[in-house]
């Protein structure tokens, strides 16, 4: 068990105290009034199941719990798992050509448990570095807001969940996927590949194939080649959209002893990197539309899209600096969710 902090320990010694020889609250505070004994501030923050009658009111201990709760989401990431939401949901509309059925609900919730459960374990491997990078050190573990085995224990429990549910509700195919994606992310590369690898968001790239392979099962269609392209298409994202936040922290990662090609060749070669892969990644989104599975809208959305990123990318390559590292980061995010946008429209419209 850690130690508490100082101020902490002397509040906790006067809490017992007071409780012990019944000395009433001498602060009048808005919580009990003077009323009732005083629990520390600093407690009912690192303690929040302090028992609200003796001195705090309801809405107090409330905004606690929700601040916790916020925190526990928080470490599931959830916007990339919106974004592998997104990307699952845009593949089953392409498998089935249908925007909505039965299993879509179980689908969704089943695989936002399995990669937000993922997540959440992801920072709990990942805390003791986490406090080390500016980028990260204000998360709820680095700043001992929540105990790591409550993000531990959320975080397993909501990756078996969301396993489970997807392989009752919906296919035992769609289970075993998400199963294996978020052993993968773990595993192959939390564990072994990101500490001793520069490459490692390479080798890491099939974690990301996962979720859209989850949503091509749970749509039961053949797999065609528009689903290879997808799969593709996140693959080859994976890389420059890491290595674009290497580029601008990447001292914060030699500190915390994640290599990266910035800590091994320096800016420049990573910015190289970005662009080649960025470049790669138009040319994949390209490929539909000249096999024909698309038509004329897609393909000026591609286009269109394809160029604002190439030329942040081209950008960052010439002047490796923070700022167009963080603007290329943002954008391929968005680059990624207007592309798949563009190929359910294409299709169903």
């Amino acid at each position: 068990m850690r130690a508490w902090p100082d101020a902490v320990a002397r509040d906790l010694r006067r809490y017992r105290d007071n409780r012990a020889t019944g000395v009433a609250c001498q602060s009048a505070c808005r919580a009990c009034r003077g009323r009732s004994l005083c629990v520390p501030r600093a407690v009912l923050h690192l303690r929040p199941h302090v028992d609200f009658r003796t001195h705090v009111s309801f809405m107090t201990v409330l905004r606690t719990y929700v601040s916790r709760l916020r925190d526990l989401v928080s470490a599931g990431k959830p916007r990339v798992v919106l974004l592998f939401l997104f990307t699952a949901w845009a593949v089953s509309v392409l498998s089935s050509g249908r925007l909505w059925s039965e299993q879509t609900p179980a689908t969704l919730v089943g695989l936002g448990l399995a990669v937000g459960g993922a997540g959440a374990l992801n920072q709990y491997l990942e805390r003791d570095r986490d406090r080390l990078m500016a980028r990260t050190r204000l998360r709820a573990l680095p700043q001992d807001r929540l105990p790591a085995w409550s993000v531990l224990g959320s975080g397993a429990v909501a990756c078996i969940s969301g396993v489970v549910l997807l392989g009752v509700a919906v296919r035992p195919l769609c289970a075993v996927l998400a199963a294996a994606g978020a052993a993968y992310y773990l595993l192959v590369y939390t564990i072994l590949l990101k500490p001793h690898s520069p490459w490692s968001a390479v080798s890491g790239g099939p974690a990301g194939v996962f979720p859209p392979l989850v949503g091509w099962a749970a749509a039961g269609g053949p797999f065609t080649l528009v689903t290879l392209y997808v799969c593709a298409l996140v693959f080859l994202w994976s890389p420059a959209h890491f290595w674009a936040l290497a580029v601008a922290h990447g001292d914060e990662y030699a500190v915390a002893g994640i290599p990266t090609p910035v800590s091994a060749w320096g800016k420049g070669y990573a910015g190289l990197l970005v662009l080649l892969y960025t470049v790669a990644t138009v040319a994949v989104s390209l490929l539909p539309a000249a096999g024909g599975h698309f038509g004329g809208l897609y393909l000026g959305v591609a286009v269109a899209a394809g160029v604002a990123l190439g030329v942040a990318a081209v950008r960052m390559w010439r002047t490796p600096v923070a700022p167009r590292a963080r603007l290329l980061h943002r954008a391929s995010g968005a680059y990624l969710a207007v592309i798949l946008a563009a190929m359910v429209v294409d299709r169903v419209v």
